[in-house]
């Protein structure tokens, strides 16, 4: 069921602040799509995964992408 709550919220013209994916038993595989809905989503601020089945590699993956895509959207004055 996450896929397509990703999907539609990728698709979607809405900027949320929470997404909450809580009891949707995410996987690994849905790391990389967390990662381009925040891409796409840059109004998003939290991310419940409550009840998720990610491990603690997973975990850090999506978090290094976060991390990632916060230094790409640091805007510096010339």
């Amino acid at each position: 069921m996450w896929e397509k709550l990703l999907k539609g919220l990728k698709e979607s013209p809405s900027s949320p602040v929470i997404v909450n994916l809580s009891h949707n038993h995410v996987t690994s595989s849905g790391v990389k799509s967390i990662l381009a809905v925040l891409k796409e989503k840059p109004s998003v601020e939290a991310i419940i995964l409550q009840d998720s089945r990610l491990g603690d590699e997973e975990i850090s993956e999506l978090t290094d992408g976060i991390t990632r895509l916060l230094v790409e959207n640091v805007k510096l004055d010339p």
